[in-house]
């Protein structure tokens, strides 16, 4: 019964600025994700050519950062790795994360930055696609394929032809890149079925512990660690750690917004960011088969988010419809305690 006074029930009237889960994921995946990610492979490269510093001494600074989160862990009283019915899951998806850097950071040392960044990227569309289709949880959507029909595009224009040319240590960086993005994609494909109390952090130290655990006498036994003189190798190395951390965690987040496959498809763009420094950081010549995938990749990512802008996801649309009905049946409850 509604109130003496009281205005008859309508719907809240809903804003057509707010974003859609899909669009915060992909969004938090271009901005948070792709962005500071497209440093990486550069400052990497630097990092190398400053001190001769391996790929595993970057990887293993890259794990130490992590582990620093089992301060705020451990004040909310969650357990460092998990608990025990998901710590399988949970140091399973650290490994295949620390795979893929390791994969990814070795490329960087042996192969153009952009052409690394896209052979991983590219292949970790392709991987995320296929799970999703064996998984079959949820049907690929068209922004989906559009997004995997770009990647694969970009990927065969940037990589097919420099295949011809490449020599022993091109191929084996080519199949590293590769190998690491299909890793990248197990990762994130199983990151939102994992059941565990502060989910970003706690996989986050987990993949910190493995890494360091893995890095540290692989280090000592595959290469040979160097302490880096000059400022510039400490600089690099830190912006490595820094930024490859805010940009996992911003994937991590995404993916459990959006479908992993159209994330993945949004992390491809940080090429575009690799080109720019190849070009204007490293002063190395860029090929025209890059910047025509990077072009690609871009356009369709461009059009994937005006459309996701416009028009949000069918699940998305019912999650917001039971929202409002939630906030109509809670000022109902309101009237009629206020009409008591």
């Amino acid at each position: 019964m509604t109130p003496l006074g009281a205005a008859p029930d309508s719907p809240p009237p809903r804003s057509c600025c707010r974003l859609s889960g899909s669009a915060k994921g992909l969004l938090a995946a271009l901005l948070g994700g792709a962005l500071p990610a497209g440093f990486v492979a550069p400052f990497a490269r630097l990092a190398h050519d400053a001190s001769g510093m391996p790929s595993l001494e970057l990887l293993l600074f890259r794990c130490l950062l992590p582990l620093g989160f089992a301060w705020p862990l451990r004040r909310l009283g969650a357990p460092l790795l998990g608990p025990p019915p998901a710590r399988r899951r949970l140091l399973c998806h650290a490994l295949a994360h620390v795979l893929s850097v390791a994969c990814a950071y070795s490329s960087y040392l042996a192969l153009p930055t952009a052409h690394a960044a896209t052979v991983r990227k590219g292949s970790c569309t392709l991987g995320a696609a296929v799970l999703a289709l064996c998984v079959g949880a949820r049907p690929l959507t068209g922004d989906d394929w559009l997004g995997l029909g770009a990647s694969a595009v970009g990927l065969l224009v940037t990589a097919l032809p420099e295949l011809p040319g490449a020599g022993l240590r091109e191929a084996f960086g080519y199949g590293l890149a590769g190998l690491g993005g299909l890793a990248l994609a197990l990762a994130l494909v199983a990151l939102p079925a994992l059941d565990c109390p502060a989910r970003l952090t706690t996989t986050a130290f987990a993949f910190g512990a493995v890494g360091t655990a893995i890095c540290a006498p692989a280090l000592l036994w595959l290469q040979e660690p160097v302490v880096p003189q000059a400022p510039l190798a400490w600089v690099c190395t830190a912006g490595v750690a820094c930024l490859a951390l805010a940009s996992s965690m911003s994937a991590g987040y995404a993916v459990t917004a959006a479908p992993p496959a159209l994330v993945c498809a949004a992390l491809h763009t940080e090429v575009a960011v690799t080109l720019v420094l190849q070009r204007y950081l490293l002063l190395e010549p860029v090929a025209p088969g890059a910047v025509a995938g990077a072009g690609v990749v871009l356009g369709a990512m461009a059009a994937i988010a005006a459309r996701q802008a416009a028009c949000p996801a069918p699940g998305d649309e019912g999650q917001q419809e039971a929202e409002d009905s939630g906030e109509r049946l809670d000022g109902k409850a309101g009237g009629a305690r206020g009409g008591e």
